[in-house]
């Protein structure tokens, strides 16, 4: 855009280089150029407003497009590509021999379906559980109980290790 600054008086620039008092003509011309020079300045601003105004919204599209790259890019990750067997692999490897944390198991069936899937078919997950019944009531125990009992038949044939703890 281009300003109204070409349509300035160039007889006013000695002024500018002086203490000296403008003329009464000089005065009038001065209002005009601050006049112009006011005008472009709103005009301006206005359009320094829309293009804020576009450059929000142009942020706002591109905060989109980037999460719907990061969304789809997630889809040919190389963890989606693992086979069962690499999967069920990891999951031992987190745990002790023969101390599977029941709490532990569960949270590796929250990462996704498949992981849901590998963890339920691989008996060694469910083989172990702790039940501590330190400050449960008779209801609460049976509860627990109850839970370890489904936990544990997951294990199919496999030797179960139950750890009791009494208050």
């Amino acid at each position: 855009m281009a300003t109204n600054s070409s349509r300035l008086p160039g007889s006013l620039d000695p002024l500018l280089l002086s203490n000296d008092r403008p003329s009464p003509g000089q005065a009038s011309s001065i209002s005009e150029v601050i006049e112009t020079l006011t005008h472009d300045l709103s005009n301006i601003d206005a359009r320094i407003a829309c293009l804020k105004t576009e450059v929000a919204q142009l942020e706002t599209t591109k905060s989109t497009l980037q999460h719907g790259v990061e969304r789809y890019s997630s889809l040919l990750s190389s963890v989606r590509q693992l086979p069962p067997e690499i999967i069920r692999v990891v999951m031992l490897a987190c745990f002790d021999e023969d101390d599977f944390d029941q709490d532990q198991v569960r949270r590796l069936g929250l990462v996704s379906r498949q992981w849901f899937q590998v963890a339920v078919s691989t008996p060694r997950l469910w083989s172990s559980y702790t039940i501590d019944t330190e400050g449960l009531d008779k209801e609460s125990v049976a509860s627990v109980i109850h839970k370890a009992s489904t936990h544990l038949s997951k294990a199919a044939s496999l030797p179960l290790h139950l750890r009791y703890t009494v208050d």
